[in-house]
């Protein structure tokens, strides 16, 4: 359900700033102040996230990676 919620999340933040895909996003975003930076919301979320969840994918690159899986898959 975390998860579910932070992709939820990030997809709405960077559609907000008119990104389709994430990955994009996070890249062209990266090192842009907070309220434009998708990369450091997305990083914000990992760091919230419960450590059982994190513990199921690894690593915040994983996690980045299975949030722009799911996203294609919905």
């Amino acid at each position: 359900i975390a998860f579910k919620e932070a992709a939820k999340d990030i997809k709405a933040m960077a559609s907000n700033l008119g990104y389709d895909e994430i990955g994009d996003a996070t890249k062209k975003t990266k090192g842009k102040p907070v309220q434009e930076n998708v990369y450091k919301y997305s990083k914000s979320l990992w760091d919230k996230l419960p450590n059982e969840t994190k513990k199921q994918f690894g690593s915040f690159n994983a996690f980045m990676e299975a949030v722009i899986m799911h996203l294609k898959r919905i």
